[in-house]
């Protein structure tokens, strides 16, 4: 990946976090960048405009349940 290429997705990244914060939410930088990076590995937020997209955020809430949920079931 190139570094100009990492460098928009790190603003994109420190963008969200400054929208969550000036909504009042409490968000820890590490955690969510964590969730963005491991959202990323399973082709999530193939384009950076879709970090901010409410519907991303739900296929990504539903894909961690159904991870956690059937982890047992293999």
């Amino acid at each position: 990946m190139s570094s100009v290429f990492t460098m928009e997705w790190e603003a994109v990244e420190k963008l969200l976090l400054t929208f969550l914060f000036r909504s009042g939410e409490q968000v820890s930088p590490k955690d969510l960048l964590e969730l963005v990076k491991w959202a990323r590995r399973h082709e999530y937020f193939t384009e950076m405009s879709i970090m901010f997209s409410v519907l991303e955020w739900c296929d990504i809430r539903d894909h961690i349940w159904d991870c956690m949920t059937s982890r047992g079931k293999h």
